[in-house]
């Protein structure tokens, strides 16, 4: 309060530890369950003094003021009903975020800028470097840990629209957190694996329904003309 009386400050965190708890209250006695996330822009058009005010897209694409929100629920098959799980707020103007194109140049040492580098270097001696990447991979660790503390014999699905299709990611929910996933993705869409094309001698991208890891996992299914469904 402005009188200083104010004794605990409602933060990120703090939310998120909440809705983690009751989730694993109200279901961990599941046997199956289904966690729904996905990225939103919170848009800020109008501030300006906000602590780490990043940048988003409005609906027309144009770049304005605002943070980017991940909000998770989770479907109780059971009772056909959904429950806020978590939610999670990132800044790409927070001073440990690095975007995904960065933080490769860095892996690849295609960065100039020796301060810079010496920057990122910290953070991840550190462990405090933010990338979308990592954001998302430490909400949906909290849930299936929390979860699976409770429960360890419970089955957990993730679910996702476009934007989380890359190896990377469905290696990590496999093999890190032991979860099945199922994610929308472009027939088209590109993996970050690359092979040399016998014709050019040139290095191309693989597409991600031929990649060596879907190839071994997955189940497709197709939707209309384009979309494929993958579900382990």
């Amino acid at each position: 309060m402005i009188d200083g009386s104010l004794k605990s400050v409602l933060d990120n965190e703090k939310i998120s530890k909440a809705l983690i708890d009751n989730s694993v209250e109200k279901l961990s006695s599941n046997k199956r369950l289904y966690i729904f996330s996905d990225h939103c822009d919170s848009r800020k058009p109008y501030s300006k003094k906000l602590e780490n005010l990043g940048k988003v897209r409005d609906l027309n694409s144009n770049i304005i003021n605002g943070f980017t929100t991940l909000g998770s629920v989770i479907l109780d098959e059971n009772k056909k009903e959904l429950t806020l799980s978590n939610i999670s707020v990132q800044s790409n103007r927070e001073p440990t975020f690095v975007t995904k194109k960065e933080f490769k140049d860095y892996n690849d040492n295609k960065i100039k800028n020796t301060q810079r580098v010496q920057e990122i270097d910290k953070m991840v001696k550190e462990d405090s470097l933010h990338t979308m990447s990592t954001l998302l991979y430490k909400h949906l660790k909290q849930q299936s840990e929390a979860l699976k503390k409770e429960n360890p014999n419970l089955s957990i699905c993730h679910v996702h629209d476009r934007g989380c299709d890359s190896i990377e990611y469905l290696e990590f929910i496999k093999e890190t957190l032991q979860d099945d996933v199922v994610v929308r993705a472009k027939r088209s869409r590109n993996s970050e694996q690359t092979k040399i094309n016998p014709k050019t001698s040139r290095k191309v991208k693989i597409k991600l329904i031929d990649s060596e890891f879907v190839s071994s996992f997955t189940t497709l299914y197709h939707f209309k003309s384009n979309i494929l469904k993958h579900i382990w």
